[in-house]
């Protein structure tokens, strides 16, 4: 089983958002989210404090956690330095606390064992199982070394308002070097208005910081109020010369009413592969008759339609592949006919994975019933045959998930008729690697 088979765990055992996966549901207090020390130098290791509702030992034994997630926002460093932290799961203490460490010192880069300058962030969220997470669960902001904030005041401007940008920096020295802000504002709005503003010189200030005032009258257009919708402002450090760094800081936010054009983004299809593992059979029965049972393996691939989206219904569609039975005897009562040596589908199978665990596959397989059951008639597959399979995450998750389902009324020589009923164990595979 490869490792990322392995770190597949069930999309419905879920309930990531909630659903009863905390204890204590009911009545649950807020998160509390504390951080020490409150300013940490930028080799200082960053202790969190988080308080919340304790996770029941079914959801441990799940990879369900808590964890944390880092990244610091910084203007200007002069050596290597940390600037996203990977997420840290936190480990349980007393009274429904959870603890966290955040060492610098443990990246593998020895050149960049210390924090940036910057803005952290902190947001914890519940993990698992892999790959669901939920919301934020809370957030905390804080300076580390010399800190580089960002601040846009005010956070919601009229269209018609002055857009005051306050940063704090390492010093540079103009006309030579200086801090320039920009903004552009993604909008609908067809009226005359000004959504683009050009590269705007900061000022110093005391205390280390720059400004800049951002007026609509001053933008590209020169127009009387700024355009409605959502604006995207960030600062650059340009020169000497015509050098111009990376975007440094960033900030989006509304501006008016703040409603946006919605991006058009690439829809991709996501691969999909269920493998049939060891301990599943398919078998056929008839009345008055023994029931022939054999083992059965198989590969379906196919695909999740557009984006993957965790917490919601998954739809997947089945392609190619088929069920391969190992031993299926031949019917005694069915002379000189046998059932094919592999079940293959006819047409696109489709398959749901529910939020709440619940899963249900159709396959649509080429053959007729009876040719599939082994009582032909003899010659090319003709038909198909369609079995509806259910079942429900268990322990495994996607990693063994249980489908079953049978199709009946199947007509056999004689006027008897039979069925044929699979009970297979799965390996839902939603990695995207094929």
């Amino acid at each position: 089983m490869s490792k990322v088979q392995r770190s597949i765990i069930a999309i419905g055992v879920t309930a990531i958002a909630g659903f009863g996966s905390v204890s204590g549901a009911a009545a649950k207090p807020q998160p509390v989210l504390e951080v020490v020390p409150v300013k940490p130098g930028v080799r200082t290791s960053i202790t969190l404090s988080f308080r919340a509702p304790e996770l029941a030992p079914k959801l441990r034994e799940s990879k369900i956690y808590y964890g944390a997630l880092l990244t610091v926002g910084s203007v200007s460093t002069p050596v290597p330095c940390i600037r996203d932290f990977p997420v840290v799961a936190f480990r349980a203490a007393r009274g429904g606390t959870f603890t966290a460490t955040l060492n610098p010192r443990t990246v593998v880069d020895p050149k960049g064992r210390r924090w940036c300058d910057g803005v952290a962030r902190v947001e914890v969220r519940r993990y698992g199982p892999w790959p669901w997470y939920t919301r934020v669960l809370a957030r905390r902001h804080f300076l580390v070394g010399a800190g580089a904030a960002l601040q846009v005041a005010p956070g919601k401007p009229a269209v018609t308002t002055s857009i005051t940008v306050s940063l704090n920096a390492p010093d540079v020295k103009p006309p030579r070097v200086y801090y320039g802000v920009e903004m552009h504002i993604a909008s609908n709005d067809a009226s005359g208005c000004s959504h683009d503003v050009r590269p705007v010189v900061m000022r110093r200030v005391r205390g280390g910081k720059f400004t800049a005032t951002l007026k609509p009258r001053a933008a590209d257009e020169g127009l009387p109020a700024w355009c409605d919708g959502r604006a995207n402002l960030i600062v650059r450090r340009h020169g000497p010369g015509a050098r111009i760094t990376p975007v440094l800081a960033h900030r989006a936010f509304p501006v008016g009413t703040g409603k946006a054009p919605l991006p058009t983004l690439p829809v991709k299809e996501v691969p999909v592969k269920m493998t049939v593992l060891a301990g599943s059979t398919i078998t056929a029965s008839a009345a008055g008759r023994p029931d022939r049972s054999s083992p059965v393996t198989g590969t379906f691939r196919g695909s999740i339609p557009g984006r993957f989206s965790p917490n919601t219904d998954v739809g997947v569609n089945f392609t190619t592949g088929g069920l391969v039975p190992s031993a299926l005897d031949a019917d005694p009562l069915c002379p000189g006919t046998t059932a094919p040596t592999s079940f293959d589908l006819a047409a696109t199978s489709p398959q749901t994975l529910f939020a709440s665990g619940d899963a249900s596959t159709t396959l649509i397989l080429n053959g007729a019933p009876s040719q599939l059951f082994g009582c032909g008639p003899a010659g090319p597959l003709t038909g198909t045959t369609t079995i509806p399979l259910s079942g429900h995450v268990g322990p495994r998750g996607l990693l063994e998930l249980q489908l079953a389902g049978s199709v009946g009324g199947i007509p056999l020589p004689g006027g008897s008729a039979g069925g044929l009923a699979a009970n297979l164990t799965v390996n839902i595979d939603l990695s995207g690697k094929d």
